[in-house]
């Protein structure tokens, strides 16, 4: 649509120009408010995982390929199921600083380890120096049930477009 200048005919056809006739209207209508930021999905997540680990409160949360727990001891963990990342937010119940690029179209992750489940333990490996650490207490049962369904449900095509890229 072409732009109408103030001293054009008005195009709701009056015959007087713009700037006596739609303009005035115009601008007394009320601009919309900006649309309010969204918390950030994956540093929400991790607030309220937080939170739970204070609290000493077990939780498991599964949204897509990714898995939130909190165990009673204060422990929280981040994991991808696909990739088998890992990422702590909280040791002992006091929250731990992540690595968290987010816009509203994607986000990067510091993952700091490698995870893996061995009986009723989560095994995790660290990428800065090859740690292993055991951590008993976790939602191993439901970590697993999350990665076997995202495998059947999901062809390997699907799970590598899905994969979140390391920083």
């Amino acid at each position: 649509m072409a732009k109408v200048g103030r001293n054009d005919p008005c195009l709701c056809g009056s015959g007087l120009k713009y700037k006596k006739c739609c303009l005035p209207r115009e601008e007394r209508t009320p601009v919309p408010a900006a649309k309010p930021v969204q918390q950030a999905f994956v540093n929400g997540e991790i607030a309220r995982l937080q939170e739970r680990a204070a609290a000493r409160q077990a939780s498991f949360r599964l949204i897509g390929a990714l898995a939130f727990f909190a165990t009673p001891t204060g422990e929280a963990w981040m994991l991808e199921l696909v990739e088998q990342d890992a990422v702590q937010v909280a040791r002992g119940g006091e929250p731990l600083a992540v690595t968290v690029n987010e816009t509203e179209e994607t986000f990067e992750i510091g993952w700091t380890h490698n995870f893996a489940i061995k009986g009723q333990l989560l095994v995790t490996t660290s990428y800065l120096d090859s740690t292993i650490n055991t951590h008993q207490g976790c939602p191993v049962r439901e970590i697993r049930e999350a990665a076997e369904q995202l495998h059947r449900q999901y062809s390997h095509r699907d799970l590598a477009s899905i994969r979140i890229e390391k920083p």
